[in-house]
């Protein structure tokens, strides 16, 4: 039974969470992971839950090595710069950025990431796209100047990457990856 009590409980847990924390809801028999979701400085927003080891018949698949590798926020010309690692080309149509405001970027058919390479989409008043490594997501705003998250979700909604900052604190590499 849910009581005033433990609404406010809630409520206080949440805003102790700092920005960048995944929070992960538990199921009340097994304890098997419901329900994920990642504290931003707007709120929370809900994370895909990748299919756990066994409950497919399929294998799991292996990520590819595409990551956020920077987030350039507070300008005219913000941008998500992404780069592949691997040695394969990965091609990215299908896959998504999401801003902690719940705002999306789908990449159009058509995307190849070449090994070592990177891309940038941009946003914002100023946002260019030169070269073909530039794509524009939108002329507004996206990325808060107090602190955001951002995720790279593959064709099928898994976390591939993500990567937080708050303009208060340093940016760490162990929190982004």
């Amino acid at each position: 039974m849910v009581t005033r009590g433990r609404i406010l409980f809630l409520v206080a847990f949440l805003m102790a969470v700092p920005v960048g924390f995944v929070l992960v809801a538990l199921s009340r028999r097994g304890q098997k992971p419901v329900r994920r979701q990642l504290r931003t400085a707007t709120g929370l927003i809900e994370l895909p839950m990748n299919v756990e080891e066994g409950e497919d018949d399929d294998p799991p698949s292996e990520l590819p090595a595409v990551s956020i590798s920077d987030l350039r926020y507070a300008s005219d010309d913000e941008y998500v710069e992404i780069r592949n690692d691997g040695s394969q080309p990965v091609s990215l149509a299908g896959w998504q950025i999401v801003s902690g405001g719940e705002q999306s970027f789908t990449f159009p058919q058509g995307v190849i990431l070449e090994p070592g390479a990177t891309l940038r989409v941009h946003s914002g008043r100023g946002a260019t796209g030169e070269t073909p490594a530039d794509l524009i997501w939108t002329r507004a705003y996206v990325w808060h100047d107090v602190g955001d998250a951002a995720l790279l979700l593959d064709e099928a909604g898994r976390t591939v990457s993500h990567w937080r900052y708050r303009a208060d604190e340093a940016e760490s590499p162990a929190l982004n990856r």
